[in-house]
């Protein structure tokens, strides 16, 4: 009896800091012996600065033997549900979208057999060695 390899997507925005989301979802991925994935969505329209972030968050990715994907939609929770569900990830890791945002609540809202796991900010990818980090940081808002 063969068992699927655990999927790990990592979700990641234009931005340079982004890369604490990588380092961290490489960390869990490990940890959980799962694929890792990384995925940006954009609405078709990148400033040169974002294109920029992208592509050194792509180096970031190779570094940690990750593929990088790169999804065009206006609707992220959508683009990120389809693609989650077409490689059955069983986790998603992200950031911690502004106050208004209700991109993880509403990926939880859809997807409620996926480990959604939020990386603040001022967060090191070295506080993810510890295995009990995942119970931890499991994000499920209603």
């Amino acid at each position: 009896m063969s068992h699927r390899k655990q999927v790990c997507i990592a979700c990641v925005t234009g931005q340079y800091n982004c890369e604490r989301i990588i380092n961290a979802a490489a960390c869990i991925a490990e940890d959980a012996g799962a694929l890792l994935e990384i995925v940006s969505v954009l609405d078709g329209y990148c400033t040169e600065s974002e294109l920029d972030a992208l592509e050194y968050l792509h180096s970031i990715a190779r570094t940690v033997g990750a593929q990088m994907t790169i999804l065009y939609n206006e609707n992220p929770v959508l683009a990120v549900t389809e693609y989650v569900k077409r490689v059955k990830a069983d986790y998603v890791i992200t950031g911690t979208p502004g106050k208004e945002n209700k991109f993880i609540s509403l990926l939880a809202a859809v997807l409620p057999k996926v480990k959604i796991i939020s990386i603040p900010e001022a967060t090191s990818a070295d506080e993810y060695s510890d295995p009990d980090i995942l119970n931890l940081s499991v994000n499920r808002m209603a």
